[in-house]
């Protein structure tokens, strides 16, 4: 009974929170045992793990709608933007004669700052624009910077101000071009347009290619919710 009325969409609502059904211990005596819930109703608050299970729950959930919301265009996009950033800090490290960990990055760079003036003067610089950057305890003179698709122009004029870098708006390249995605080599460390780029299709379900507004989105969100309760 309880399994058609799930395969009964419009029913789904009317379930009650729990099902006792009926069954037989181990004496082959009557007994009752808990056959389906969906709240945990019967734990008392303090022995209750929901919290737990809920709170995991909220951050897949929270995924897969940022997922939907921006799709697989909107997702690149903004890795783009993040790892174009990324880039234009690398840059600015290496122009100020720093050196850049080696191997490839996506949003998080790890510079070693080329003396110990260099490195207090980071360290000063990073006050006065009021940015925290992390600062490896184990190796000397190395500081850790990380950005995401929150970062501006402005931000990373304050990064290189922090590295003692010149503003990017300066910059040119060696045929006096300043455009400043065509100055960066695959061997600069970033992962485009080397052997790390995705080249392979992504959020093809039709549901990434539906809700890109926030009204659709909200509509999206309440339909599940319709439905179960």
């Amino acid at each position: 009974e309880c399994s058609a009325v799930w395969r009964a969409p419009r029913l789904r609502g009317a379930i009650p929170g729990r099902i006792i059904g009926v069954t037989r211990d181990a004496d082959n005596g009557l007994a009752f045992r808990l056959t389906l819930q969906t709240r945990e109703q019967h734990i008392k608050r303090n022995k209750a793990t929901s919290n737990i299970c809920t709170a995991q729950a909220l951050l897949a959930n929270m995924a897969a709608m940022y997922a939907v919301y921006h799709g697989a265009e909107g997702l690149r996009s903004i890795a783009e933007k993040v790892h174009f950033s990324t880039c234009i800090v690398a840059e600015g490290a290496r122009r100020a004669g720093h050196h850049i960990d080696d191997g490839a990055f996506f949003d998080t760079l790890k510079i070693r700052i080329r003396s110990e003036q260099a490195f207090q003067d980071a360290l000063v610089n990073a006050e006065i624009r009021q940015i925290n950057i992390r600062i490896y305890e184990d190796e000397p003179y190395t500081i850790g910077i990380s950005l995401d698709e929150t970062v501006t122009s402005e931000d990373l004029d304050d990064l290189l101000f922090v590295l003692g870098a010149p503003s990017s708006s300066s910059w040119t390249g060696p045929d006096g071009s300043t455009n400043l995605w065509q100055q960066f080599k695959p061997g600069d460390g970033g992962i485009l347009r080397t052997k790390f780029e995705r080249t392979s299709e992504y959020l093809t379900h039709p549901t990434f290619k539906k809700y890109h507004s926030e009204h659709q989105l909200t509509r999206y969100i309440r339909e599940p919710e319709c439905i179960f309760y």
